[in-house]
Parts: C-alpha cells; sequence; structure tokens
C-alpha cells in the first residue's frame, strides 16, 4: 500500500498466478512452508534480510533471465556492483515464452518488470554480450554467477531434422509459424500449453504423451485449468505412446504393442529442456580463482521457483567466508549407497544441504516405494542409479568418476531410527583409503557396520573387480568388500 501511495508501482512485485510456491507448495507436505515464486524470501523473512555489503564486490551474472535478473537485482539492492551480460537484444529469458502461452501474460509482463526495475537500480546490463572464458580472464571479477540457462531438449527420434520439425520455443517465440494439423510431442507444461498456443491459431492438434496422463508435472489447481482448456479446444491428447519416428506428413507411434500414425503438417518437439554447457566458463573461473556459482536452469531445467530461490540465495550469501570457500573449489562427487535406508537418508540429506560442494550419486534398489521417497529429494545435485549391490557392472558405473564412496551398511535399530544423526556422527570418522581407477582417485568411507543378512553377504561376495586397470593400486569394491565382511 506504501508503494501505491508513493506511486512507485515499478517496484511492486505483483503475483502471476502460477501456485509454485503458495497452493502447490501448500499442498505437498513435503515442503517445509509456503513461498513465493518471484519473492523467495516469504516464509523465511528474518534469514532472507538484505545485509548491506562490508565491501563492495564486482560479480559478473552471465544471463539476462529471470534468475540472472534476480540475482543482480538482490546484488544492487546490498551496495554490490554486478554486471549483467545478456548475449541475446533482449532481456527475459525463457520466463517471456511462458507468458506468450494462453492465459500467462503476466508472466512476461513480472519478467520485464525485473529488467526495468534493474535498469532503475543502476546495474550494469550489457545486452548482445556473451561471457567467455576470455572475459573471466580479463575482468577476473570477484564472482561468477552462471545463469545462462536451458536450451530445449531434441530426442535422437528418426527424422527430426525434417523440415516439418521445430520445437515448443520457436513457436512459443513466433520464429516458427505452424498451421494445419499438429501433433505435439510431450505432454508436460510446455507441451500442454504449446498445443493450446497452436489450437488458438486454427490448428488441429495432437498430444503424443509416454505417460499415462498429459500435465503431470503440474501442480493440481493449474493442471485442472490447463485440462479444462485442452479438452475445450478440442485437443487430441494420447498417452502412453512412444513415438518412434517422424516422416514427411506423419508421426509414427507406439502404444501398448500397437503402432498408431498420426497424418501432421508440423510435429512440436516439446519434452522438456536441457541445462546449456557452462564447463569453459567454470574452468576459466578456476584458473582465475574466481568464485564460481551455477543457478535457475544453467544448473538443471526445473521450474522458475528453483531458479529465483537460488540466484537470490547466491546474492545474499556469496560473500560470506564460507560460502565462497566452498564456491572456489570444483565440486567432488560422492557414491552414496544404501541412500533409502535410514542412516542412508541421513547422509543424503546432509550432503545436499552442501550442494555448493557436492554432488551425490545415490544406489536405490528400484521399487514403487523408494521413487516415491527419491522423489521428494530430486535436485541437480542428485544422481540416481537404480540397482543393487550384487551387479557388478552398476557399481563400476558408480565408482568411476567418484570422489568419495559412502558404503553405508545396515544400522541394528532401534539406534539408527531413533538417532540417525548421532549414529551418523559416531561412524563416518572410519579410515579413508584410495583407490585409483582411470586415473580418478576415490576415497572410501564404510559408515555405520551391523548387521547383514546372509543372502546380502552371498551378493556383496559374489562382486568381481578383476576388470578394473590398476588393481594393484587399490580398489575400491575389493576394499568396500573386505572391510563389510571382516
Amino acid at each position: 500500500m506504501n508503494k501505491v501511495k508513493a506511486g512507485k508501482l515499478d517496484e511492486i512485485t505483483y503475483c502471476v498466478g502460477c501456485d509454485q510456491g503458495c497452493y502447490d507448495g501448500f499442498e505437498n507436505m513435503d515442503v517445509p512452508h509456503v513461498t513465493c515464486l518471484l519473492n523467495p524470501a516469504v516464509g523465511r523473512e528474518k534469514e532472507c534480510e538484505l545485509v548491506p555489503a562490508k565491501k563492495a564486490e564486482t560479480v559478473l551474472i552471465a544471463g539476462g533471465g529471470i534468475a540472472g535478473l534476480k540475482a543482480a537485482i538482490t546484488l544492487k539492492k546490498r551496495g554490490h556492483n554486478p554486471i549483467l551480460m545478456e548475449a541475446e537484444s533482449s532481456l527475459g529469458g525463457q520466463f517471456v515464452l511462458a507468458g506468450r502461452a494462453p492465459r500467462k501474460k503476466e508472466m512476461e509482463d513480472a519478467v520485464l518488470l525485473m529488467a526495468k526495475q534493474a535498469e532503475n537500480l543502476g546495474v550494469d546490463i550489457r545486452q548482445n554480450t556473451r561471457v567467455t572464458a576470455d572475459t573471466i580472464k580479463e575482468m577476473k571479477p570477484h564472482t561468477f554467477i552462471n545463469a545462462i540457462g536451458a536450451a530445449p531438449l531434441i530426442p535422437d527420434i528418426p527424422g527430426k531434422e525434417l523440415g516439418c520439425v521445430v520445437n515448443s520455443h520457436e513457436v512459443l517465440a513466433g520464429t516458427k509459424e505452424i498451421s494445419g494439423n499438429v501433433v505435439v510431442i510431450g505432454g508436460g507444461l510446455v507441451g500442454t500449453e504449446t498445443a493450446e498456443f497452436a489450437a488458438a491459431k486454427g490448428c488441429r492438434v495432437t498430444i503424443v504423451e509416454m505417460l499415462p496422463q498429459i500435465a503431470s508435472d503440474l501442480g493440481s489447481v493449474r493442471k485442472t485449468c490447463v485440462l479444462e482448456n485442452v479438452y475445450a479446444a478440442g485437443i487430441t491428447p494420447v498417452c502412453e505412446a512412444t513415438v518412434k519416428e517422424i516422416q514427411d506428413g506423419k508421426v509414427i507411434a507406439e502404444k501398448g504393442g500397437e503402432t498408431l500414425v498420426f497424418d501432421c503438417d508440423y510435429a512440436v518437439l516439446a519434452i522438456g529442456a536441457k541445462a546449456r554447457c557452462g564447463k569453459e566458463l567454470e574452468e576459466a573461473c578456476r584458473k582465475a580463482g574466481v568464485a564460481y556459482f551455477c543457478v535457475g536452469d544453467a544448473w538443471g531445467a526445473r521450474r522458475a521457483l528453483n531458479a529465483v530461490r537460488e540466484a537470490f540465495d547466491v546474492a545474499l550469501t556469496f560473500d560470506r567466508e564460507d560460502v565462497r570457500k566452498d564456491a572456489l573449489k570444483p565440486k567432488k562427487r560422492v557414491f552414496l549407497t544404501g541412500a533409502s535406508g535410514t542412516m542412508g537418508l541421513e547422509t543424503l540429506k546432509q550432503l545436499l544441504a552442501r550442494s555448493s560442494r557436492f554432488n551425490v550419486r545415490a544406489l536405490v534398489r528400484d521399487s514403487e516405494k523408494n521413487r516415491t521417497l527419491m522423489k521428494k529429494y530430486a535436485c541437480p545435485a542428485l544422481e540416481i542409479v537404480w540397482g543393487d549391490m550384487a551387479d557388478y557392472e552398476t557399481i563400476l558405473k558408480c565408482v568411476t568418476g567418484s570422489d568419495y564412496v559412502l558404503h553405508i551398511g545396515a544400522m541394528v535399530s532401534p539406534m539408527a531410527d531413533d538417532f540417525p544423526k548421532e549414529t551418523l556422527y559416531a561412524n563416518i570418522g572410519l579410515r579413508p583409503v584410495s583407490a585409483l581407477h582411470d586415473g580418478i582417485d576415490a576415497h572410501v568411507k564404510l559408515i555405520a557396520l551391523g548387521a547383514l543378512p546372509a543372502d546380502r553377504r552371498v551378493n556383496i561376495r559374489d562382486v568381481r573387480c578383476q576388470t578394473f586397470s590398476a588393481p594393484e593400486r587399490g580398489d575400491a569394491l575389493q576394499i568396500v568388500k573386505r572391510q563389510l565382511l571382516q
């Protein structure tokens, strides 16, 4: 109200009706509190107070989408010197595209308002300027924030290179025109909204989706709204179908062992996005001694809620000594076994709490229960490998490229159930041993030894490790096996 009275309408954060942080958060019992996509301080106001900078630091931000803009605005308000570089001629990124979908213009308006706010605050904004390794080397900022976003994921489907094939970003941006019969491949959020967009242009639209239902990645309120409009627009969803090939004038799919053929003038790929590669930028930061952060879709394609939260948190904490210390080092990959158990889950949560330092590769037995459990912790820092300790090839895959191996054995209840943190700390100090495979160091810790069923011992004993290229210099699996069976 004070901003309205003062006529500062451009400083107001307007609701975009996304429901991601509020209603969806309220509905999800695994979320500790509701929040807001555009105001990630909601629900944690005290810890998110904007503390004035003790020393103004230069922070280079690559990418002028919603994450980059949020970081720049927050940094400037704290008294730092953000430099925002955007490769394109306009700001807003994919949030602008999101606003092109039916009933979502508020999103485009919101991110364009953020761009105006950044400009009004005096943020150094450089459009048509791509950040390169040389940029970082020459500028050598205190900190670099990678917010370059994601690009459309193009599946390896025969025919994807045909002229009738376009992607959802091109359609929503208006750089590719479509008409006639349109088959949208992918029925998630982007696919359903692209289908609506096409239908509004008079196209006859079919959605082909692999999952049992379309719009499965939407919250319940938005899903209801989208489905109502999909059916009202005469769009035909075909679920549990896999596209096998695209030909001129047709899309060929398979459902339940039967071949389906859809006539089309255009096929629209809408199966998601993939983070743009920022490896060269990260390596440049390491060489120059520049703290490196990766936020939003550049870290892993997800929702705008995640992008804004991550950018905001980095802008709040990047100048803390402990945070900067982590950001100056390359991340370590930890291979974790037993992640679905009491001790393993506690270890997983603590590692993910330090996602600025660790990426976690977790081996989990495949079951409906475990898939539901692991879904709660899904994030770019977590890679799930579905399998079992009895399978050598799976273990080999998990150990290869890992810096640390944490093997979580069985703990005797009720100690681990009642005191998971205390039990973890009591067992985590075991002596690490070095293992080399193709020149990669892996430090192995055997944690939480306890009673193991006889059949599990047999399975583990059956694991063979002779194919390692340098067994004489240490073999992580052999070490785990010997220690486990002592």
